[in-house]
């Protein structure tokens, strides 16, 4: 590395030149200065913060200022406070900047020498010897170099940060120093301008002293910003002076690092190894030897075993660490070239195509998730591994007494003295073995565990640093050109890249290649020829049981397999042809054009399997007309535009991707782009036929809803559609080629995804007829068993009886929601899959996250921030309330398609189940605009309890009524279908709202009962947990009566009616003597509440009749009137 010396003259000129020329610029400023300031010499000097004080104490104090006047002036005097600490922060700067001025050359030159003796002494430096160094303390040693690097790295970190901010800083100085001359020049109007009469004396006085010191204040900023600017120079070659003694100091700390790790790595490799080898002999002299010495030997080689893995895993880490740091260090540095490029130079073709390639190269986020999971998985595993090894380590920390109880539990004390003493030393020497081989292992599996975490980090940092990279790029390169305009030129470029692609000795070369590969790669080659043969078997198969199927469409099984055997239809040809581009393609041992063609065959497999097979499904006999019911006329023009489309977009796909991955740019920027145009051109076309309003595919919709939004606007979104290739065509044209290939590809795979969603549209409307038979099956049984129940329903019952319509399953509303749900559903799933086809161009439009609409306010870490609401965030509020009507509105539908019908679930259980997933899910709804629009509950909450208190006074009863509402939902007292008396109120339930439950009289009227009756007031529930009820009716008999022939007639009587339960038994007793008649109380049960008015009627008949048979009196009332005549 040279280094450049700065003589010291040269040094010194530099400011003095921009000195002057700083002076010659701001002549105008500072002649303006100092005639403003020529009157207010005294100013800083007669206004200071006691003064102001004063000023702010007295009319605090004062008497007979209104309440407004007082804030008006204290605001002012605020102000003008204010202004004067910005003049003390500017002089404070301006002294600072002036000692910059003065300080920084001689400190660049100093920095300088330092600079040329580090190099010297880096060219020169030897390493330490650390091979005498013992491992533990080889590993202080790194962790503390590390340290060092990592110090440096923080320091180099802030020096850049500081050096693109004074690199910034001349443009923004120019911009402030406008800005101020602005403000001292308004201030020195206003300060001209005589007060008026009306004006207040006090308004007056404050508002002169806020305008003087405004006046100083602007005059100290602009004397602040002139020396910065003279001392920006001199700054900024102080820290690169000062980045450059960091990355020297850096760069002679890295091979300390990397030999200390180096070392490291081998001792421990040595350690283990020379480990392994002595327990390797250990294991082989054990053989004979008792049981527990072969144990704990053969424990020990484990031990060693685990340590060589971990010691590798150490340095497979490392070395990953290590190459994703210098990638990270590539990325950063790239970024901060493309940066520094695009603010020089802007962005022409050949940095456009720089940036496509590194955009490219970038590293992908989907790999970092899986390495992640990889190191969390490696982190846990080694951390329980450590805690077994601290945990017997524990357990080894007395060898002598963990010795003695293995002694006398694992050896037989019938053995001879001497051999147990033999068995002892040896045991002795292994587990001192083991707890040194524990202590190693230990400090391996922490030293692993750092490794992972500095790995983490490192992959962490790279990860986020390409995001950036990547966004950044995402924003610009729609915009970049890649190539020149179509011209004259372009004619010849046209016809020599012709010449190259059908060059009869490239084609050729093709043959050659393939002669080779396949004699290179014989059994590869067997393989394929064996698949292909098996695929064709294959697909004479499909044909014949597509035939066979052909007539039957009367189950979703048959769709189901007609649509595989479609795809195995066509799928032997692409599938060819892309395992031939794999085979030329990927191969290094082929001629460039060899590999084109390869690229060429693979990015041509996927339309032309996309095209033959909607070419196949808008057959005249195929899936599309037969078991999706479309009409004829709309898949005869799909098939007929579909016919003539491959013949030219299969061949055109071909061409783009061959000459992309030519290694001459020129073919692709030539024939690729023609082939380019003509593909959009065919699209176009395309759009139009199959869209054109009067006879395209949505000829009847339009016909149909002739005053709706897509027949009125049916020439705007036409239009629309059919503009789309022809910007793509214009970006092209116009030398913006890289930018039209990657629209064109990702609108293809658009137009793929709107055709793949259109077929499971079909197959979940194949599928929802079906289910709606089964439903409409499952309405007819509950028809039959509401007719069954009219049947059972006598004359007189007090029982009402709900709609029948009220029971049933309601089909249209549910194939209603289903469908708007399904379209919903859709329409969200396109709206994912073109945010994930699209998310590499959207960065291109972020301008709507720079559309602001208000602030509000955050609290991070106990400290307030203000955060921006954006357009971004107002139309994803816009979302969310969509959804969330969506789901509301729809869910008892899809509830009932995919659960309830499944099951056996009553229809109060259904209710409250679809009531309460409402509320659920307007609660998510609610909170989820609300976080989008900047709402907390922070900020909400006294307004929440205001309105609370508020509400609680006025609106009570509504709130209580809802709250009651919630709890019958979830307490269940009563259902759907009870039937409830509530005061003077009898009937059924019918449905539960959110304010009131609707009850179904006898009468058959419909009776509003607000929810919290239900819950403060005493309530019957005859249905609750038995339908079952007790039916009390009193006779009476005439006095003289045969009372036990009564009691048997009536017993009789009452067990011979029908409905009248025998189990619990009915019973008769005599309850007493009345004025008139011997008091009998008849007591049956009945099974439900709708026969206790029928039985009723049945047994006072039946007992009129049985008693008169036996002339046995029913006495009525009789009362004596005796008439007495007085004398006169």
């Amino acid at each position: 590395m040279k280094i450049i010396n700065f003589p010291i003259v040269q040094s010194s000129i530099y400011p003095l030149l921009l000195l002057f020329m700083f002076t010659l610029c701001s002549t105008g400023v500072w002649a303006k200065s100092t005639v403003s300031g020529g009157g207010q010499k005294s100013t800083t000097l007669e206004i200071n913060k006691d003064t102001l004080k004063v000023k702010i104490d007295t009319i605090n104090s004062r008497e007979g200022i209104d309440e407004a006047t007082k804030s008006k002036l204290l605001s002012i005097y605020q102000a003008a406070e204010d202004n004067l600490g910005n003049i003390e922060k500017f002089k404070a700067q301006t002294a600072d900047f002036k000692a910059a001025l003065k300080q920084a050359p001689e400190q660049t030159k100093k920095l300088q020498k330092e600079l040329e003796q580090a190099m010297l002494k880096l060219s020169k430096q030897k390493l330490e010897d650390f091979s005498r160094i013992p491992i533990e303390e080889l590993e202080q040693r790194l962790i503390l170099e590390k340290g060092k690097v990592s110090n440096l790295d923080e320091q180099v970190k802030k020096l850049e940060n500081e050096l693109v901010v004074e690199n910034s800083r001349p443009q923004l100085i120019r911009e402030e120093t406008v800005a101020a001359q602005q403000d001292l020049e308004a201030a020195q109007k206003k300060l001209e301008v005589p007060a008026s009469k009306a004006d207040a004396k006090l308004e007056v006085e404050a508002r002169q002293m806020q305008l003087k010191t405004l006046i100083d204040s602007r005059i100290a900023e602009l004397k602040m910003l002139d020396v910065e600017a003279i001392s920006n120079p001199s700054r900024v070659e102080l820290l690169k002076t000062q980045l450059q003694l960091l990355d020297n100091q850096k760069a002679a700390l890295s091979p300390v690092v990397n030999a200390i790790e180096t070392l490291s790595f081998d001792l421990r490799q040595q350690e283990a190894k020379q480990m392994q080898d002595a327990l390797s002999q250990a294991e082989k002299a054990v053989s004979g030897k008792h049981p527990l010495i072969q144990a704990s030997t053969r424990e020990n080689s484990q031990y060693s075993r685990d340590l060589q893995d971990i010691t590798a895993k150490i340095e497979q880490y490392s070395e990953q660490k290590t190459r994703v740091e210098l990638q990270a260090g590539e990325i950063e540095a790239d970024f901060k070239s493309a940066e520094k490029k695009i603010s020089l130079a802007g962005l022409s073709p050949a940095l456009g195509k720089i940036l496509r390639e590194q955009r490219r190269n970038l590293p992908i986020q989907d790999e970092f998730a899986q390495q992640s999971q990889t190191i969390q998985s490696e982190t846990a595993i080694t951390s329980l591994e450590q805690f077994k090894v601290e945990d017997k380590l524990k357990r080894l920390k007395d060898v002598d007494a963990g010795l003695k109880d293995m002694m006398s539990r694992q050896v037989d004390p019938a053995l001879p003295v001497d051999q147990r003493m033999m068995i002892q030393a040896e045991l002795r020497v292994l587990l001192n073995n083991q707890k040194e081989l524990l202590n190693k292992l230990s400090v391996a599996y922490a030293t692993y565990l750092r490794t992972l975490g500095d790995f983490d980090f490192a992959r962490q940092q790279m990860g986020a640093q390409a995001g950036k990279f990547a966004i950044y790029l995402d924003e610009r390169l729609l915009w970049v050109p890649s190539s020149e305009p179509i011209n004259l030129g372009y004619i010849a470029e046209l016809y020599h890249s012709t010449q190259w692609l059908l060059s009869p000795f490239n084609w050729m070369a093709v043959i050659k290649d393939t002669v080779k590969l396949v004699f290179h790669h014989l059994f590869l080659t067997f393989v394929a020829v064996l698949c292909f043969v098996g695929l064709h078997f294959g697909r004479s198969w499909a044909k014949l049981q597509l035939a066979a199927i052909s007539g039957k469409t009367d189950s979703f099984y048959y769709t189901l397999r007609g649509l595989a055997y479609n795809l195995m239809l066509v799928l032997p040809i692409p599938l060819i042809i892309k395992c031939l581009g794999l085979f030329l393609g990927r191969s290094i041992q082929v001629d460039d054009f060899t590999k084109a063609i390869g690229e060429g065959l693979q990015g041509a497999a996927l339309p032309l399997f996309f095209l033959q097979f909607f070419y196949r499904l808008f057959a005249v006999d195929g899936l599309a007309r037969k078991h999706f019911q479309w009409q004829k006329n709309s898949i005869s023009l799909l098939r007929r535009q579909i016919a003539w489309m491959r013949f030219v977009v299969i061949p055109g796909m071909f061409i783009i991707s061959a000459t992309s991955a030519s290694k001459f740019s020129a073919h692709s920027d030539s024939i690729g782009r023609l082939a380019l145009l003509i593909i959009m051109i065919v699209m176009a076309v395309f759009a139009g036929r199959v869209l054109k309003p009067s006879t395209g595919l949505l000829q009847d919709y339009i016909n149909k809803n002739s005053e709706g939004w897509t027949a009125k606007l049916r020439y705007v979104w036409y239009f629309a559609v059919i503009l789309i290739p022809v910007v793509i065509i214009g970006f092209a044209v116009a030398g913006y080629y890289l930018s039209a290939l990657e629209l064109q590809q990702k609108l293809i795979i658009t137009l793929r995804l709107i055709f793949l969603i259109i077929i499971i549209h079909a197959l979940v409307f194949r599928w929802l007829t079906l289910v709606n038979r089964q439903l409409a099956i499952t309405n007819a049984r509950q028809k039959r068993k509401a007719a069954a129940v009219t049947e059972r329903h006598l004359v007189g019952s007090e029982d009402p009886v709900l709609p029948v319509d009220e029971q049933q399953i309601d089909i249209p509303k549910i194939n209603a929601q289903t469908i708007k749900l399904l379209n919903v559903f859709i329409g969200f799933t396109l709206v994912i899959g073109f945010w994930m086809i699209w998310k590499n161009i959207l960065p291109a439009f972020s301008f709507l996250d720079r559309i602001v609409l208000w602030q509000h306010l955050v609290n991070i870490d106990n400290q307030e921030s203000s955060q921006p609401i954006t357009l971004t965030n107002l139309l994803l509020a816009g979302l969310y309330v969509f959804i969330a009507v969506v789901s509301v509105r729809n869910f008892s539908g899809v509830m009932e398609l995919l659960v309830f019908r499944r099951l056996s679930i009553e229809a109060g259980s259904r209710y409250a189940v679809n009531q309460l997933a409402t509320y659920g899910l307007f609660s998510i709804g609610f909170i989820s605009v609300a976080n989008e629009l900047g709402g907390s509950w922070s900020q909400v909450q006294w307004l929440v309890a205001a309105l609370s208190v508020g509400l609680g006074f006025g609106l009570q009863e509504i709130f209580a009524n809802m709250v009651s509402g919630i709890i019958l939902l979830f307490e269940r007292p009563i259902r759907i279908g009870d039937t409830v008396t509530i005061g003077s109120v009898t009937g059924k339930v019918s449905r539960i709202q959110m304010r009131a439950t609707t009850l179904v009289d006898i009468d058959q009227k419909d009776l509003i009962v607000p929810n919290k009756t239900f819950i403060t007031s005493q309530l019957i529930n005859w249905t609750l947990s038995d339908a079952i009820t007790r039916v009390v009716i009193p006779v009476g008999i005439a006095y003289g009566s045969d009372i036990e022939l009564a009691h048997k007639i009536m017993i009789d009587t009452v067990r011979s009616t029908p409905m009248v339960l025998a189990d619990p038994e009915p019973c008769v007793v005599l309850v007493g003597f009345g004025d008139s008649s011997l008091s009998f109380s008849i007591r049956v049960f009945v099974s439900e509440l709708a026969n206790r008015l029928p039985v009723t009627h049945d047994l006072h008949i039946r007992l009129e009749k049985a008693l008169r048979e036996h002339r046995i009196e029913i006495p009525f009332p009789q009362q004596d009137i005796h008439l007495r005549t007085g004398e006169r």
